[in-house]
């Protein structure tokens, strides 16, 4: 099932016109995945897909609702799609993600065990969007809830890693 919805989704990608330089790549269970930094959605699109790719859009009311039915369902699919949104600026998106991602907490840390860079990238852009947004708000980034999450799956990973 897995296996099938990325093969969807990179067929609908191959079909648009995004630019590889500005996608990010991914494996999620073994499964390689480019997913584009925004994207236009089809209406065509299978709902499950468009949820996710809806957190690609360039419009971030549209970028809300889709992170809002991944919430909805859970699947391993999801996970890059609301990683990518931690490592991004809105905090009330960040706040959303919190209690589901620990709900989810073996899939993430599976996931941040199969992509530690992507991970650590994701944790220093948060760093970087504290230091612009947030630093007035939380004294050190340490207290900035998008950190604090990324960080506590890469150290899950780690530690899931030795066993």
């Amino acid at each position: 099932m897995l296996h099938a919805k990325i093969e969807a989704i990179q067929a609908l990608f191959a079909q648009s016109a995004f630019n590889e330089n500005s996608a990010f790549q991914v494996k999620i269970k073994g499964n390689r995945l480019l997913i584009p930094y925004r994207f236009d959605i089809r209406q065509s699109t299978p709902k499950c897909i468009q949820s996710a790719l809806q957190t690609r859009a360039t419009n971030g009311f549209i970028r809300q609702q889709g992170l809002l039915q991944l919430l909805r369902t859970p699947c391993d699919f999801n996970t890059p799609f609301i990683i990518q949104l931690l490592s991004e600026y809105v905090l009330d998106i960040h706040l959303a993600c919190i209690k589901y991602c620990q709900q989810q907490h073996q899939a993430f840390t599976g996931f941040a065990h199969e992509n530690p860079c992507y991970l650590a990238k994701s944790i220093q852009r948060s760093i970087s969007y504290w230091n612009a947004y947030y630093r007035q708000r939380y004294a050190h980034y340490h207290l900035f809830p998008a950190y604090q999450l990324l960080r506590n799956m890469q150290e899950q990973s780690e530690l899931s890693h030795c066993n």
